[in-house]
Order: structure tokens, then C-alpha cells, then sequence
């Protein structure tokens, strides 16, 4: 555990710091408190992952997301003064143990995230949630149906009635086809409405953690992180005047 004269979040007390490096999205861990063991792990994410606006390089308390101040006079100023020269001076990990997330990877299955875990159980005592442990859906969607219809086979019941309830004849697959584009198109707004939903609390000062926590089986983390960061804004608090009413 950190000594009295380490920097800590002036939230929770932890040391981990999470920072985005400028240029490429490549997300890296430090702890404050061991500075000489450099960078503990590296995750290069997808290309669309939004980049931090109006900022060359966002630093966040890796266990509750807290902003690490930049200047003096803001809070976590010192968490950012020893976190950023730790990516400056190294050491820094081996290229083959950078990780790559893209849409098939589970973030919280990367290094980076599974010690961040570990080292808040240890900050907390406590053990913590984890996000899409034994469900098999994939990120960002439901799970699948298990039992019951689906699309990969037929409804049970007379045939006659496979169109569905009062229909008299088959359903085509012009029909069918149309009833999942409505599907999808519902889904879109729906997931429109979740995402201004959540910037709203989120202004309201509801955390990401908890959000996401909230969404999981829906939406994951990383995409309830992108859904508070569209529109520009930071992703890790939106501007007073940038969130929905």
C-alpha cells in the first residue's frame, strides 16, 4: 500500500492511473507509488474509440475514474505529476506484451482491466463486480435466447399459424426480412434514447461504473464510456452546457 508522502486520488485513496496517450488510442496503467516499475500494461484500442477533445493526454484514477487535474490548483494534480513522467522515462513493456482491443476482444478480460480489479479488491478489501463474467453474450449485446423461439428455428404450433397470431398463410421472407429491419431500426433508437439517458445522469453526477454496472447485459463499459463521450465531449465528464437537460 501507498507510504503517507505518495500521491493518491483524493477519492478513493488508490495510486493506479490510467492515462490515453496522445496520437494513436493506446491506453496505458502506472502505479504512483512503484514509479520504477514503468508502465504495467499497454492497450492499444480500437480505431473509432473516442479520443480525449481539446486534451493531448487524459489521466483518470484507474479505480474510480477520477480526473487527475492537470494544474495546481485541481484536484489530483499530484496523481498527474507522478503518473506522466512514468510514460515519459519507462520502462515501458515489451511490444509483444501489448494488448489490442477491437470489437471480438473482452475488455475485462485484458491485463490492464484484470489489474485494475485485482489492485482495487486490495484497496477495498472487498470483491468487486465483474463486468460480463460467465454470460456468453457478446459486448454490447443481450444474451442470446436460450429455449423458446428464435431465429435459428421454427416456432412450435401448427404450421398454418407460423406467421404469426391470426395470420392464415406462411410468413415470407420479404415479410421476414422487413420485420428485422424494423427490429434493428427499433433497436437503434432505443439505444439513441439509452445513450441520452445516460449522459443525463452521468451530468447529474452518477459515475461510470455505476452506469455501466446498470447496463451491463445491454450495453458494455467501453460502449457506455463512448455513448457519455459522444458529441466531442471528454470522456471522462461531459460540459456543463454539452449533456442533455
Amino acid at each position: 500500500m501507498p507510504s503517507r508522502g505518495t500521491p493518491k486520488c483524493p477519492k478513493c485513496g488508490g495510486t493506479y492511473v490510467r492515462l490515453w496517450l496522445p496520437g494513436p488510442s493506446v491506453e496505458v496503467l502506472v502505479d504512483a507509488a512503484r514509479p520504477a516499475a514503468g508502465v504495467l500494461a499497454a492497450l492499444v484500442h480500437s480505431d473509432d474509440w473516442p479520443s480525449p477533445a481539446g486534451d493531448p493526454m487524459l489521466v483518470l484514477c484507474a479505480v474510480c475514474e477520477q480526473d487527475c487535474g492537470k494544474y495546481p490548483r485541481q484536484h489530483g494534480h499530484p496523481l498527474h505529476q507522478a503518473a506522466v513522467p512514468v510514460t515519459e522515462d519507462g520502462p515501458w513493456l515489451p511490444a509483444r506484451e501489448w494488448q489490442v482491443q477491437d470489437l471480438r476482444t473482452d475488455y475485462f478480460g485484458t491485463a490492464l482491466q484484470q489489474l485494475i480489479d485485482a489492485y482495487e479488491e486490495t484497496l477495498t478489501g472487498e470483491e468487486q463486480y465483474r463486468y460480463g463474467r460467465g454470460r456468453d453474450d457478446p459486448p454490447g449485446r443481450g444474451a442470446p435466447e436460450k429455449g423458446g423461439q428464435g431465429v435459428d428455428h421454427e416456432a412450435s404450433g401448427d404450421g398454418a399459424a407460423r406467421g404469426g397470431e391470426g395470420v392464415d398463410h406462411p410468413l415470407t421472407v420479404d415479410d421476414a426480412l422487413q420485420a428485422v429491419r424494423d427490429a434493428r431500426d427499433a433497436e437503434a433508437r432505443a439505444l439513441e434514447r439509452l445513450g441520452e439517458a445516460l449522459r443525463t445522469e452521468h451530468a447529474a453526477g452518477a459515475g461510470k461504473r455505476e452506469l455501466g454496472r446498470r447496463a451491463d447485459g445491454v450495453m458494455s463499459l467501453p460502449l457506455v464510456r463512448r455513448a457519455l463521450a459522444e458529441g466531442g465531449q471528454r470522456v471522462d465528464h461531459p460540459s456543463a452546457e454539452g449533456g442533455p437537460a
